[in-house]
């Protein structure tokens, strides 16, 4: 063979060389950057992935401490209920079986039930009658829909009517005959306010507060188990 035919081998070899190296230097640097990116890709959703469940964790975290929180409350009101009842001259658990289906009742209403059974046991102390302690809650229900009270300062304020002092009331429009007989002027609150529970539980603010019941009785619950 010549020196010129070898030359051009080796030229030949060379530029073939060159092609094969820079291809497999593109190929490289495409799979490189290819894994770079996916690299990037998996740590951010891992990272995203640990920050979800953080998140989660601590979501239920919350959630039981405010459950824990609500069954304790719940347990207190309860507890308020027992000590009321225990202390009526006919307070028996036929009686309080009476007052907690009413009190369960209410929440269809949009009343907290415990709220509810403390109202109740306060009427019953006070008349020892278990329909008149219900219509007397009845009154104080529809009072406080009618005037936007909580239910505890609407109770209260028919127990003032019913000792003959409803000054209380004007404060929220509600002007009652001075020096009446306590029972007439009873009689006359009941009609000013009547069917306003029943009618506030149709809107849907009455039902949002019903769900808000509903919601807050399950998380007593899961106080509870917990």
């Amino acid at each position: 063979m010549s020196s010129v035919s070898t030359i051009q081998l080796v030229i030949q070899a060379q530029d073939d060389a060159s092609r094969v190296l820079k291809k497999f230097s593109r190929d490289f640097s495409s799979i490189s950057k290819r894994f770079s990116t996916e690299s990037a890709i998996i740590s951010k959703s891992f990272k995203y992935a640990t920050l979800g469940v953080g998140a989660l964790a601590t979501g239920i975290t919350a959630l039981g401490i405010s459950s824990i929180k609500s069954f304790g409350q719940a347990q207190k009101q309860m507890a308020s209920f027992n000590a009321t009842m225990a202390a009526t001259k006919k307070g028996g658990e036929e009686v309080k079986k009476q007052l907690l289906a009413a009190a369960a009742a209410a929440v269809k209403l949009g009343f907290d039930d415990e709220d509810t059974a403390q109202s109740l046991a306060r009427f019953y102390q006070r008349t020892n009658d278990v329909n008149r302690a219900l219509k007397l809650n009845q009154v104080a229900m529809d009072l406080s829909r009618a005037k936007s009270l909580e239910l505890e300062d609407a109770s209260r304020m028919v127990s003032m009517v019913l000792s003959g002092n409803g000054k209380a009331l004007k404060e929220y429009g509600i002007i009652l005959k001075e020096g009446s007989d306590p029972l007439k002027a009873l009689a006359e609150l009941q009609k000013m306010v009547a069917g306003q529970s029943e009618a506030y539980s149709k809107t849907l603010s009455g039902q949002m507060e019903t769900l808000g019941v509903v919601l807050g009785n399950l998380k007593e619950t899961l106080g509870g188990a917990l």
